[in-house]
């Protein structure tokens, strides 16, 4: 049976998708700067392709792990992400937008598809490795294999624990060394 489904953006663009604190206070909606009002989604969704489950991440949305963190842990076994880039122009902003995708694919250990309109589009595998690359305002058609990922790595599973633990220990000495001082 085949499904229909919709991923709604989870992450939305402040002052570009949305007004910051319009949920709570209906009159900043009627501001406009030209925004759009739209309402986040509240689900990870994953396609299936045959058997293989993928999830799909919208621009800015890749730069936040815990957003590709949901897809993975929901089951995809790959992302796909698309892009507009055209508002970076020809920025360090482009290729920093590139270079979060191959993050992703590092801390998930997953492949990676990156389509972006005016930005740079790629297939990226699961170590970082740049499998095709369009370049900045180069228009291509190309094909590809993408690996997928083949278990959840130690931050999908546990997301900031490690960083989190981190910040304990330093909270921990830094109140040992105030107490050993006295």
């Amino acid at each position: 049976m085949n499904e229909n489904k919709i991923y709604h953006k989870l992450l939305l663009v402040p002052f570009a998708e949305y007004i910051p604190l319009s949920e709570k206070f209906s009159f900043l909606k009627q501001l406009n700067f030209g925004q759009a009002n739209f309402s986040h989604g509240s689900e990870f969704t994953t396609f299936s392709l045959d058997s293989i489950y993928f999830s799909n991440i919208i621009c800015y949305e890749s730069s936040h792990p815990s957003i590709a963190r949901g897809f993975i842990n929901n089951g995809a076994r790959f992302l796909t992400i698309q892009a507009n880039d055209a508002w970076l122009q020809n920025s360090s902003g482009v290729r920093q937008h590139f270079e979060l995708a191959r993050l992703r694919a590092v801390e998930f250990r997953t492949g990676i598809i990156r389509s972006a309109n005016t930005g740079i589009s790629g297939i990226i595998d699961p170590t970082g490795l740049i499998k095709h690359k369009v370049n900045f305002s180069d228009q291509e058609v190309f094909q590809g294999d993408v690996l997928l990922n083949k278990g959840l790595t130690f931050y999908a599973s546990f997301g900031n624990l490690f960083s989190q633990l981190c910040f304990v220990l330093i909270l921990l000495q830094g109140a040992f060394i105030l107490i050993s001082k006295k």
